[in-house]
């Protein structure tokens, strides 16, 4: 069973990777003139290939009208194309365009060489315990959004975890 300062200490230190994530995701995206929002619609886009609104809305977790205007205004920055179905032409398929796929590039890269001198800083063998204890983590979260929402709605009462 898990002790109540130990709870304590790992809201205190999710806080504060939480802040360090947003601090450097804000630095990697701004210098490329994109939203993250946008930055997270167009790597997804780029990893499908092509997608419908609707699916891209459903991978990242976002409601569709929502979507919908942030997918407008990549289309207006000729970041993303978009273009009707031949089989239905109500759905609408989105492609990261060229210009897209360099800002994505962009982005990458300087995740990458953030990353890279981040982890100079941790061991090769403590490098791979994060790997699995991020992915068990974010694994773990998602399944227990998915049952609260399934399950009724029995979510926490405030939006505050700390």
């Amino acid at each position: 069973m898990i002790r109540k300062h130990e709870l304590k200490n790992f809201r205190h230190h999710i806080r504060m990777l939480e802040r360090e994530i947003a601090f450097q995701q804000k630095d990697d995206t701004s210098c490329c003139g994109v939203s993250l929002t946008h930055c997270y619609a167009m790597m997804e886009m780029a990893d499908c290939g092509e997608i419908s609104v609707t699916e891209l809305a459903e991978n990242l977790d976002l409601d569709k009208s929502t979507l919908s205007r942030t997918v407008e205004s990549m289309v207006a920055s000729g970041m993303v194309e978009r273009t009707a179905d031949g089989a239905d032409r109500r759905r609408a398929i989105l492609k990261v365009t060229d210009e897209g796929r360099s800002t994505i590039e962009r982005v990458n890269g300087y995740c990458d060489d953030y990353y890279k001198k981040l982890f100079k800083l941790i061991s090769r063998e403590k490098q791979g315990v994060i790997f699995e204890a991020i992915e068990l983590l974010a694994t773990a979260m998602k399944k227990l959004r998915a049952a609260e929402a399934a399950g009724g709605g029995k979510k926490r009462k405030s939006s505050c975890c700390g």
